[in-house]
């Protein structure tokens, strides 16, 4: 029985070690964020890589193949000088991802600017770049993130994150609650009103790219069955986004920068053109 003791006693240690370093080394990130992301450097270069695949067709389809090259060494320079400058939103936040995506699209961005690309074309090629993006993804796979997101678990999930957000711990983090169903039109909200990319694009003098970023929800929406309706965005001034979900319903996202009824062009991904 002393031995019991003894072992549960290791055991209670070990666990109260664990928090407390966790305690400190979210202390240490929020002060230094820029040792975070350094030691997510492997991952979130491995990522931007596998983005920029999804890029690859449309470059070359503007540039040509050593232009190409160029855009995407250009590219991948301007992100690695961008990672030590996002915020830290949290020790293992699942929102990690969605800011550091919008960080590919900030280098992207840059690129093409100086390369004489205008806001509105940078932004339709960003609609483009997302349906490649998705598309690469297998079928199965986006079929179950959809019904994913409808589920129990999910919800369960978004309410905890909706909570954890609203003590504003981290500043440069999302704040946005749960909406309830209304038992017709969607089935569950978002209300966002505090946008970590939003705030981040501020701080990188590029908040003229948000409403494209915004817009490219509805490319996510349509392509895993969210019925997302959004009528309101903090990325185009308003105070707060209005997102809401509807299984099996029409995607109707608002948007000033790209209107639904505006021409859509179809995304030749030329397989043949990921062969090095």
């Amino acid at each position: 029985m002393a031995l019991k003791w003894k072992q549960i006693g290791y055991a209670a240690a070990a666990i109260g070690a664990g928090a407390a370093a966790r305690v400190i080394a979210d202390r240490t990130f929020t002060h230094y964020p820029s040792v975070y992301y350094q030691m997510r450097l492997p991952r979130m270069l491995a990522e931007f890589e596998n983005a920029i695949d999804a890029a690859r067709p449309l470059m070359l389809e503007k540039f040509g193949s050593a232009k190409a090259a160029e855009f995407r060494a250009e590219a991948r320079a301007e992100f690695r000088a961008i990672i030590p400058q996002f915020p830290f939103i949290g020790f293992s936040s699942p929102w990690v991802f969605s800011l550091t995506s919008a960080g590919w699209l900030l280098a992207m961005y840059r690129v093409l600017k100086r390369r004489g690309f205008v806001l509105e074309e940078i932004g339709e090629l960003f609609l483009d770049f997302t349906k490649v993006y998705i598309q690469r993804v297998p079928a199965p796979a986006r079929e179950m993130v959809g019904k994913f997101w409808f589920t129990p678990l999910f919800r369960k999930f978004v309410e905890s994150e909706a909570k954890k957000s609203q003590s504003r711990r981290y500043p440069g983090n999302w704040e946005f609650n749960l909406v309830p169903s209304d038992g017709k039109t969607f089935d569950f909200g978002i209300d966002c009103t505090e946008c970590a990319i939003v705030k981040f694009l501020k701080a990188q003098n590029a908040v003229e790219l948000a409403p494209y970023i915004c817009a490219i929800d509805r490319v996510f929406s349509e392509s895993l069955g969210w019925g997302l309706i959004r009528t309101t965005t903090i990325g185009e001034g308003a105070v707060y986004c209005d997102f809401r979900f509807k299984k099996g319903g029409q995607t109707q996202v608002d948007s000033s920068v790209m209107p639904a009824d505006a021409p859509r062009r179809v995304v030749d991904l030329h397989p043949e053109l990921f062969d090095d």
